[in-house]
């Protein structure tokens, strides 16, 4: 099977790829929050390895508490609130409640 090149290139020029025997836009990437944008970071870091970024002993980095994507300063759910979204969560479902 050969390719004409003239069109390969034109199809790279308008941002396709080649997928099989189609050409394909790429998928738009989601962006990242900015807690997500850390633990890419700590990711990037530590080489990939998410075990690595459990034991990080680097404690004084500046984002090290956000290492797991999650805001540390923020207030936990109460018992209320966790019982309200268990409600709200098996309504979403179809389910009735427990």
């Amino acid at each position: 099977m050969t390719t004409d090149l003239k069109s390969l290139h034109q199809s790279s020029k308008r941002g396709l790829t080649l997928e099989g025997n189609r050409a394909r836009k790429p998928r738009k990437q989601k962006p990242l929050t900015p807690l997500g944008a850390i633990r890419a970071k700590c990711l990037e870091c530590v080489g990939e390895c998410t075990l690595a970024v459990e034991e990080c002993t680097s404690v004084l980095c500046p984002i090290h508490e956000f290492r797991f994507g999650k805001n540390p300063n923020l207030p936990s759910r109460s018992e209320k609130q966790t019982a309200a979204a268990r409600i709200n969560l098996a309504k979403g479902r179809g389910r009735k409640n427990d």
